[in-house]
């Protein structure tokens, strides 16, 4: 592993599918980092977000529809830029209100994502399809 190599700690944990312990691994965690450029929505990020951990992404990926860096989620970094995602990393570390802006991003992905809310949408989505 490169990470190794330059003196970085990590845990394999492999393919996780365990919900109970997965949430708990989130909450945890200090911090989720997802270097994808291209997603179609990870729910890893609602996930790691609903567990009121921070996330540090990639801006002008699919995690901006929700997220605004340094106020909803986490950190977003410029686009393919690995030093400003280490930066995020160190910012989401050092930020003192993190559990604020968590908290506050739990609330909206609750209200924005409930079940209710979405299964109205769909059927008024495929009433007017039927029309």
């Amino acid at each position: 592993y490169e990470l190794k190599k330059i003196g970085i700690e990590f845990i394999n944990l492999g393919y996780l599918n365990n919900t109970s312990f997965l949430r708990k691994l989130y909450s945890i965690s200090d911090v989720f980092v997802i270097s994808s450029i291209q997603d179609g929505s990870p729910k890893t990020i609602i996930e790691s977000l609903l567990c009121e951990t921070p996330i540090v992404y990639f801006k002008k990926t699919s995690i901006d529809d929700f997220c605004k860096s340094k106020k909803i989620g986490g950190y977003g970094a410029y686009y393919c830029d690995s030093r400003d995602l280490a930066n995020g990393i160190k910012w989401v570390s050092n930020k003192k209100d993190i559990k604020e802006i968590t908290k506050k991003t739990k609330k909206l992905i609750l209200k924005k994502f409930n079940q209710k809310d979405l299964t109205e949408k769909y059927v008024k989505l495929y009433e007017k399809i039927i029309k």
